[in-house]
């Protein structure tokens, strides 16, 4: 259930059964759920305020895409892709922390995703025009980020 119980999510296997779907119930209407093909039963959790939810889906050449559902209108507002399976963490109802592990060289990828900035391109111009301050050498050491 959502945090805030107008919503539930549960997996059904996929028509082959080799991946899981995801369904998303709007406990308020009696529509069916919502469906999401190739999920990871295990890569999903809502916002702690129950407006989104996150999955992860596998696309053609095993690229994971975690897609950010926003419950109330049920359009996916965010699909951001990693090469590896990443952990999700919300750090706020907006926020999210992604941490992945390169399988050989073992090095930890970390993303931050805020959903109020749109796109992909609307973040990287909004980290382009330095809203971010530039880590110092003592935090990427910390996350494990090479120059």
């Amino acid at each position: 259930y959502s945090p805030d119980g107008k919503y539930l999510t549960f997996l059904t296997k996929g028509k082959s059964g080799d991946y899981d779907v995801l369904q998303v119930l709007d406990l308020s209407k009696s529509s069916p759920p919502r469906s999401f093909e190739k999920s990871y039963s295990d890569s999903y959790s809502y916002s702690p305020d129950g407006k989104y939810l996150t999955f992860l889906t596998i696309e053609k050449g095993s690229d994971k895409k975690l897609q950010i559902l926003e419950l109330r209108t049920g359009n996916i507002t965010k699909t951001v892709y990693h090469q590896f399976k990443p952990v999700v963490s919300f750090l706020n109802n907006n926020t999210v922390l992604t941490t992945s592990e390169n399988p050989f060289s073992k090095e930890k990828i970390y993303k931050v995703i805020d959903f109020s900035l749109g796109d992909n391109q609307q973040a990287f111009d909004y980290y382009k025009k330095q809203f971010y301050a530039p880590l110092s050498k003592e935090e990427k050491e910390r996350f494990g980020i090479i120059d």
